[in-house]
């Protein structure tokens, strides 16, 4: 048994461990069990009720009066962002754990991870998890090795060419005044974004990209356990595929040069690439834009984009095409600002169990249309026509099937669906 007094390790004010919960009776005590019988008791534990309807609330009650270190918050059912949230509120400890109530944690993780702590006091701290499938469980492709980086930055840029950046918030935790908490002296503060589909990955890039150091620790303390029942989590989503690939494509094509002298325009820009793109680009040849989206440069409409024929280099516009009304104009002003040989990559949900894109204004109820077009401000359904009409709009199209790249094994273990990547050029 390592020592766990104050001589040994400094323990005051150490974890705060938030659990959002939903529905999970089947699952809760274990969750809870595994932090209970943390062999560092000096922690904090604040469970977070996003309005059960099952006997969750019961399970919470039982183990809320029988441990004093247990604190609850009983919400509306609103989420996982809106509970992790609610957690952060009431955080007290000068690191922050999240753990989904359907998951559990190794018995020692507190006790290994405030060594580490006391050795290196970094900003976030990164660590492997176990993935569970019934009786099973794996390391999938982690193969983690300590490592220190002076900065998230550099993390990301690290284990991106490694093939090894996650967005999991679950395997990481975070300095409290890093992200900013009600007792935190910060004045900006990082939160979950309430009804984002990669809530995980655009907080994680928030993070990484305040943090002032990062320290990878070679062990594997978190199950995440493959079930569906209850849970307000989520497997690796769709949207997160379609960036973090074309993060690598990126690594692979045009980060390895000193300096990248292409003229980019990206639409409805994601924070994790217009942040790299900053950096790496001199202001004015890097322009992003969007209609609303406060990391854009420009207020525009990508049906009438105003800058002449010919301007850029490379265009992305990834989720986007769906929601405007006239979607091919919009693929004629990205090809027309274009310069001859220009590129783009254009990325768009296609349902390939469809012919044909499928389209129908009359349809006006949120709910029907959430129903039949995955979301309610979607205006149509692209089928396996999507590169035609690309093609239509005047692009010479490629499609990618990166799915087909990626080893069964991974397909598997990140819950991965099978997505056409449309690269065009001019």
């Amino acid at each position: 048994m390592r020592c766990l007094d104050s001589h040994c390790i400094k323990v005051v004010k150490m974890f705060s461990i938030i659990i959002p919960v939903y529905n999970v009776e089947k699952h809760l005590e274990k969750c809870l069990k595994s932090i209970l019988l943390q062999t560092f008791k000096h922690i904090e534990i604040i469970i977070v009720n996003d309005g059960s309807t099952d006997n969750s609330a019961k399970i919470i009650e039982k183990h809320r009066l029988q441990d004093s270190r247990i604190k609850v918050i009983t919400q509306k059912n609103r989420g996982l962002s809106a509970a992790r949230n609610n957690g952060l509120k009431i955080a007290t400890k000068k690191y922050v754990i999240f753990v989904d109530s359907d998951d559990y944690i190794e018995t020692d993780t507190c006790e290994r991870l405030a060594e580490f702590v006391n050795k290196d006091k970094s900003d976030v701290y990164v660590f492997g998890l176990f993935y569970n499938y019934g009786n099973h469980r794996n390391i999938g492709s982690q193969n983690l090795t300590y490592e220190k980086h002076e900065n998230g930055t550099k993390y990301m840029e690290t284990s991106l060419q490694k093939d090894k950046f996650r967005t999991f918030s679950c395997s990481k935790i975070f300095k409290i005044e890093l992200l900013g908490t009600e007792i935190s002296t910060t004045d900006s503060k990082i939160r979950f974004v309430e009804g984002l589909l990669y809530e995980d990955m655009y907080f994680i890039v928030q993070v990484l990209c305040k943090a002032k150091s990062v320290t990878v620790i070679p062990e594997y303390f978190y199950h995440y356990v493959q079930h569906q029942s209850g849970r307000i989590t989520t497997h690796y989503r769709k949207k997160d595929l379609d960036v973090l690939t074309f993060i690598n494509m990126l690594n692979n094509n045009y980060y390895k040069t000193e300096k990248i002298n292409s003229f980019i325009y990206h639409i409805a820009p994601e924070v994790c690439l217009s942040r790299k793109f900053d950096k790496l680009l001199p202001h004015e040849s890097y322009i992003t834009a969007d209609l609303e989206s406060p990391l854009a440069k420009v207020k525009m409409d990508v049906q009438n984009i105003p800058f002449p024929d010919a301007t850029f280099d490379i265009v992305m516009c990834n989720h986007v095409l769906e929601h405007v009304q006239n979607d091919l104009e919009a693929m004629r002003e990205l090809r027309r600002v274009t310069r001859p040989g220009g590129r783009g990559v254009l990325l768009s949900p296609v349902d390939e169990t469809r012919a044909t894109t499928f389209e129908d204004d009359t349809i006006t109820d949120p709910a029907e249309r959430t129903k039949i077009f995955g979301q309610y401000d979607h205006r149509r359904v692209y089928g396996r026509d999507y590169a035609e009409r690309l093609a239509e709009a005047g692009w010479r199209v490629e499609q990618i099937d990166f799915f087909a790249t990626i080893p069964p094994e991974k397909q598997k273990l990140f819950a991965l669906r099978r997505e056409i990547l449309y690269i065009v050029t001019k």
